[in-house]
């Protein structure tokens, strides 16, 4: 008999605890003189029985000891199962409790061992813990395997008394969880796109895309050195690291493309005129007019000095709103004091000056609101006092409420749109094409809402007050037999109450 065996039998046992088993022994006993199934007296009589054992148990789990002692713990589990088949064979009771208290015994003694153990295996402990965060198990087998091994070795030689080579052991096994760590962080963020670069390394002739191909390569691996550098500050890494999968599929589409271009006789004038082409489409969706003839660099010049122009028009007209709003104070103030206590005509003058002009406010904010989304995004429109943005390029993933994170964009715009009406009050209503049960399209509808509603709570001001309404496909607004009527009416519509309809109601 080893050391640490000698250590485990010299610990001697508890009469208190042994007293209560006892004394839970005979209420067992009593309970199977009781009339009724004996099914339930067994029941009773194994709750009993095992009630102490399975506290020990628990207990020793929640420090860990099945890590940190890890033989004193495989004794008391041994001795515990051997109780449960000893209770399944119907064994004297005196036999089972026996075991029952040799299990007990031996989880505490785990829980006593844990308790330094803890101490000492504190920065492998936390190792272990990092490594499982970062699914090493899966991700790094070979290393976490080695570093349990040498954890649990550690562990043994620490109940064996021998502290030394526990912390050697331990020190270790340490360094072996952070490097699987590691190795599992790089999987977690390096591999779809090592893949699709060994991919493209395969498929990519030297001859097509090798600029692109050569940037994915040096994408990933200064992805790598930065988490080398530091794990966890990884945000620039998994960026870089979506860049360089980027950078592989663009690689991988140009080769194809570039191969077709070939296959199919074509020269570098049909490159060319496809390119243009797709600039065209641009520019026609902006309403702007280009020409190719110094090229399509000159093309995208004239789109871009545009969209800048335009973007300096919504900032003069936000100067105009700015401008009319204090127009709108003065005029109040004026208003003010031609008002008399006893005028009625004087009051209705002033209440007609006031709605008149924010209504002149309340246009120009909508005006301004509408510069801000395309045709495609959807379109705002005036509903009495309100202000309805009937949006239909959020999309949702088919079948679920759940927004797609590429409209996150979209969504922000929105929020922005709605901050132009300061304390104003919200509907957001979910609309569905026709088909179906309408039913689930009003389940769905409903779903969608509030996927909305949830981040726009999320972004603007807790004083806006947001509610929802699922219409399902009762509300269509343009044909459902063809495709574009069905993407208008499964939209969403975002109803704005502004703040002074909301007084004036």
């Amino acid at each position: 008999m080893d050391s640490g065996d000698s250590t485990l039998v010299r610990f001697s046992r508890n009469k208190g605890t042994t007293r209560r088993l006892l004394l839970t022994l005979a209420a067992a006993l009593t309970l199977l003189s009781l009339p009724g199934p004996g099914a339930n007296a067994q029941e009773y009589l194994h709750l009993s029985l095992f009630r102490e054992a399975d506290t020990a148990r628990a207990h020793a789990k929640d420090a860990n000891a099945d890590v940190y002692a890890p033989k004193a713990f495989a004794l008391g589990m041994d001795a515990f199962e051997e109780a449960k088949d000893l209770f399944k064979q119907g064994r004297p009771v005196d036999e089972i409790h026996d075991k029952i208290l040799t299990s007990v015994r031996y989880f505490t003694l785990a829980i006593k061992i844990s308790k330094p153990a803890a101490e000492l295996f504190a920065g492998t402990m936390a190792a272990r813990t990092d490594a499982l965060s970062a699914n090493a198990i899966r991700s790094s087998p070979e290393l976490w395997n080695k570093a349990e091994t040498l954890f649990r070795s550690a562990a043994m030689e620490l109940e064996e008394g021998n502290a030394r080579a526990a912390r050697n052991d331990g020190g270790e096994a340490q360094g072996l969880y952070r490097s699987a760590e590691l190795e599992a962080i790089k999987t977690n963020f390096l591999s779809p796109a090592r893949e699709l670069i060994t991919r493209a390394d395969a498929v990519v002739l030297k001859s097509t895309a090798p600029q692109t191909l050569e940037r994915a390569h040096k994408l990933i691996d200064l992805a790598e050195r930065m988490l080398q550098q530091n794990r966890y500050d990884n945000g620039e890494a998994r960026r870089l690291s979506e860049e360089a999968r980027y950078e592989a599929a663009h690689a991988i589409y140009l080769h194809r493309a570039i191969m077709e271009l070939k296959a199919q006789g074509h020269d570098m004038e049909d490159a060319f005129l496809t390119t243009e082409d797709q600039i065209q489409k641009v520019a026609d969706a902006l309403n702007i007019q280009v020409r190719f003839d110094e090229g399509p660099a000159a093309a995208i010049e004239v789109i871009l000095r545009t969209l800048k122009n335009r973007e300096s028009l919504r900032v003069d007209l936000a100067d105009s709103l700015k401008h009319a709003m204090a127009e709108v104070n003065t005029l109040r103030h004026r208003v003010d004091v031609l008002e008399s206590p006893e005028g009625t005509d004087g009051h209705a003058l002033s209440e007609q000056v006031r709605k008149n002009e924010e209504r002149k406010k309340h246009d120009q904010t909508v005006a301004l609101a509408g510069i801000m989304f395309t045709s495609d995004d959807g379109v705002i429109l005036k509903d009495g006092n309100n202000v309805v943005l009937r949006m239909y390029g959020i999309e949702f993933i088919p079948g679920r409420g759940a927004i797609d994170p590429q409209y996150s964009g979209l969504l922000n715009r929105v929020a922005r749109a709605i901050r132009m009406f300061p304390n104003c009050q919200l509907a957001i209503e979910g609309h569905t094409e026709s088909g179906g049960n309408e039913g689930t399209n009003i389940r769905l509808s409903e779903l969608r809402a509030e996927a909305v509603a949830a981040y726009l709570r999320g972004v603007l001001p807790a004083s806006i007050r947001i509610v929802t309404q699922a219409y399902g496909s009762t509300r269509p607004i343009a044909d459902n037999t063809t495709a574009e009527g069905r993407s208008r009416n499964q939209r969403i519509d975002i109803v704005i109450t502004p703040e002074w309809a909301i007084v004036t109601k």
